[in-house]
């Protein structure tokens, strides 16, 4: 039972992690994008 919540905590770990780089990513892109507008 508690390897089970532990493998989930990991899972939901990486996730977020996947998700933070992921946004970090869309703005580094976004800011790219404005400035070859500019």
């Amino acid at each position: 039972m508690f390897v089970f919540i532990l493998k989930k905590s990991k899972t939901i770990l990486i996730k977020l992690q996947l998700i933070s780089n992921f946004s970090i990513f869309i703005e580094f892109y976004n800011k790219t994008f404005d400035n070859r507008k500019n």
